[in-house]
């Protein structure tokens, strides 16, 4: 069902943006940002993350489930290719 899946991608998202993120934050040197930059950035995104988390999942509740499931299908779509389509090491 629509919603199980938006779930496990919701908990898939969160196991992977933390690594993601530790690896980013062990990593900053070699990438010229420095640890007060790196949390400026991260403070302008959370907001941004818990609002469009909070908007998507009010939305999943009020919108009929083809739309839901064709919005999905098209951000996953959309993730897909840019992960196949991004440059190694830029």
């Amino acid at each position: 069902p629509i919603k199980r899946a938006m779930s496990n991608s919701a908990a898939m998202i969160i196991c992977s943006s933390f690594v993601g993120a530790i690896y980013k934050n062990a990593t900053l040197a070699s990438h010229g940002i420095s640890i007060t930059e790196s949390l400026k950035i991260a403070a302008c995104i959370i907001p941004t993350a818990f609002i469009g988390g909070y908007i998507g999942g009010h939305s999943m509740h009020i919108l009929p489930k083809k739309v839901v499931r064709a919005v999905f299908i098209v951000v996953v779509l959309l993730s897909a290719i840019k992960m196949l389509t991004v440059q190694p090491g830029v």
